[in-house]
């Protein structure tokens, strides 16, 4: 193996190859869709879960699962040794997996590393110890090797247990290099490079680099995402993989919405009988919360894998080794452009052209910058045509008693969420008051936190949840686009039936917070306002209204339209009377919760 643009390389002695393929029928990278292609694999169970031991969770990249395991499973003699990545810094050798043969050992490897490593000693253990039972702790890849190496020898005794880790693109290693030449005083040097310590910033952690100086820093997270794509391995981007479908359990972070933890949480999937048997035999080490699959699959951005698949068809293409085919010939001009601008960032990285690199990096974060605000300035137009629309309209005639006898109504609660215990309190009184008022009616809940909710406990309540937010309402009331916005829940349907909104938010329209939190909150009152839907605020407290000079531009006049068509605005505190004065009085009673 030589070590040439950031990564060992095979030197091939063809003199002596005898061509009977062998390597090409253990070589894990020749299949770019070994049979899961990007989804799920086959599965049992899955679960969002941690380990107990606390001191280990906290040296983890995540919740700590897949280093307890094998410590525990070693320690009671299940297993002789567990394969993992002792790694700390580069220096010109390739990385190995080594066996760890003890609890200490293993421990001492937690983290994750994203350095291509190799399974020679794998594999040379494998042969010469058949008797041997191992658990082996790899990506995607490194595990197909492995397994396609075991079916060419025929190997059916003392299979290994692979904990199969998620992998989304493994860097060269003159990654380190780079962040060495950035960070390192004149006269340091790096001897020791953590891609991921959770000390300084919590979960997910950030970069940590500890140089011979004993000087250490530890960058944000966001250094290491934003050049990742740069320094990525080609293969990378052929790969459909990301949950280990192959492993017999498969575990990564926990990204799943609302389960976030500052010490790490892991998602873990059960995959077969063998693993299924030894997480519930050793499950007193971890806390279990059973999980679901689409939420994983949702929230490791699954999906994004399919990319990756039209990458490899058009690499295949481009090589020779696949003919042109209908389903080539259909991927778009786009996923061509993209994976041509991908590998040229990726030889950057390889020739390590560091004024390349940084020009890239500009670009790429000055095109990110522009889109971003470019949205921002999007929705707020839509908001500002639709608020403006609203002055032409004539407001209708509405009798709150009348709709007692009605039947099938419809009524909408924004500004609630069930997280926060207060405010659940309040959505359960006003979705009870209003089941007792109106015996024959619907309840929906405007939130878009609660709506990422699995399905299970979204339908124990008497109320719909309905997904909402700045982007959802743009769609809506953008007067462009003719079908219903691009939620799954129907948004648009939804709340244009509705008979009434009653806004339950208790404390949000106020310079104390983000501008956005006003927009956004205005922002309801502009939507039922387009549609003509009558709108009542319950017991809050508003302002002070104190915004920066170049917000009060556009939020003053939205709030001088928008706040006298409400039917009531309920108010807890004089102040807030006095407040809302120069914006409206009619409309604005004090009145408690």
């Amino acid at each position: 193996m030589e070590y040439t643009a950031g990564k060992f390389l095979p030197k091939i002695a063809k003199d002596k190859c005898k061509n009977c393929y062998s390597c090409s029928l253990v070589c894990p990278g020749i299949d770019f869709m070994p049979g899961c292609s990007g989804s799920t694999g086959d599965f049992m169970r899955c679960y969002t879960a941690y380990a107990r031991d606390f001191s280990l969770r906290k040296k983890s990249t995540s919740g700590g699962v897949a280093t307890k395991l094998a410590a525990a499973l070693i320690k009671n003699r299940e297993y002789d040794a567990a394969f993992v990545l002792d790694f700390d810094i580069f220096d010109n050798k390739p990385a190995r997996l080594t066996a760890a043969s003890s609890e200490e050992a293993v421990y001492k490897s937690a983290k994750s590393k994203y350095v291509p490593a190799s399974v020679y000693n794998v594999i040379k253990t494998l042969e010469e110890n058949k008797n041997k039972k191992y658990i082996i702790i790899a990506t995607p890849c490194q595990l197909l090797g492995i397994k396609k190496y075991l079916q060419y020898r025929r190997r059916e005794e003392n299979i290994p247990l692979f904990l199969g880790l998620f992998c989304d693109k493994t860097m060269n290693f003159n990654f380190i290099r780079y962040f060495n030449d950035i960070c390192a005083n004149t006269g340091e040097k790096l001897i020791k490079f953590e891609y991921r310590a959770k000390e300084a910033y919590g979960y997910p952690g950030g970069l940590k680099l500890l140089f011979d100086s004993g000087r250490s820093l530890t960058l944000d997270k966001k250094l290491r995402m934003e050049i990742k794509d740069i320094f990525q391995l080609e293969r990378c981007l052929l790969c459909t993989d990301k949950l280990n479908c192959f492993s017999d359990i498969s575990l990564g972070d926990c990204y799943i919405e609302n389960k976030a933890d500052p010490c790490g949480k892991s998602s873990v999937i059960v995959r077969t009988k063998k693993g299924s048997d030894i997480l519930d035999k050793y499950a007193d080490l971890f806390v279990l919360e059973k999980e679901d699959m689409s939420e994983i699959i949702k929230s490791q951005s699954v999906e994004d894998k399919q990319r990756n698949m039209k990458y490899a068809m058009l690499y295949s293409l481009d090589n020779g080794l696949g003919k042109p085919d209908n389903l080539c010939r259909e991927i778009s001009k786009k996923s061509r452009k993209r994976l041509k601008r991908s590998l040229k960032a990726i030889r950057l990285s390889e020739r390590y052209d560091i004024c390349g690199i940084k020009i890239t990096l500009f670009k790429k974060n000055l095109a990110a910058a522009m889109n971003k605000n470019l949205r921002r300035v999007k929705i707020a137009v839509i908001l500002l045509f639709s608020a403006a629309a609203g002055l032409f309209k004539t407001k209708k005639d509405f009798n709150l008693r009348s709709l007692r006898d009605k039947k099938d109504i419809t009524i909408g609660l924004t500004g609630g969420e069930l997280y926060n215990k207060g405010s659940q309190a309040m959505v359960f009184t006003v979705v009870g008051q209003i089941k007792k008022t109106f015996s024959q009616c619907s309840v929906y809940l405007f939130s878009g936190l609660d709506y990422t909710r699995p399905a299970e406990q979204k339908n124990i309540y008497a109320f719909k949840i309905m997904p909402w937010n700045l982007k959802i309402k743009a769609d809506i009331l953008n007067p462009f686009k003719n079908k219903a916005c691009r939620d799954p829940g129907s948004v648009k349907s939804t709340f244009k039936k509705l008979d009434f909104i009653v806004d339950i938010s208790g404390y949000c329209l106020s310079s104390q917070f983000n501008s956005l939190n006003s927009l956004d909150y205005l922002s309801n009152i502009i939507a039922a306002k387009r549609f003509s839907i009558p709108y009542y605020i319950f017991p809050q407290s508003m302002g002070p209204f104190d915004y920066k000079f170049t917000h009060k531009l556009f939020l003053y006049p939205l709030m001088r339209l928008l706040l006298p068509y409400p039917e009531k605005i309920f108010v807890r505190e004089a102040e807030s009377v006095n407040t809302l004065s120069a914006f409206r009085r009619k409309n604005v009673k004090i009145k408690h919760d």
